[in-house]
């Protein structure tokens, strides 16, 4: 249908720096970053309504914590 599942960087075929993803309405799903691939830094993830819902902290791929948002 041609809209956007996700949005960002590859390089050496590897994610990198900042993603997006997006629900099939264009409403924005998650974000976070990757370095060499794994997840780092802060993941965010949001409702179909866009409420922010949760955030995840990463370092080269390990989850460090989890916050749900009420």
């Amino acid at each position: 249908d041609g809209s956007i599942e996700s949005i960002g960087p590859i390089e050496h075929g590897l994610q990198t720096g900042k993603w997006q993803w997006y629900y099939a309405d264009g409403t924005l799903k998650s974000e976070g970053y990757y370095e060499k691939g794994e997840k780092a830094l802060n993941w965010k993830y949001y409702s179909e309504k866009g409420d922010l819902v949760k955030i995840e902290i990463w370092e080269k791929g390990v989850l460090l914590s989890t916050k749900k948002i009420d």
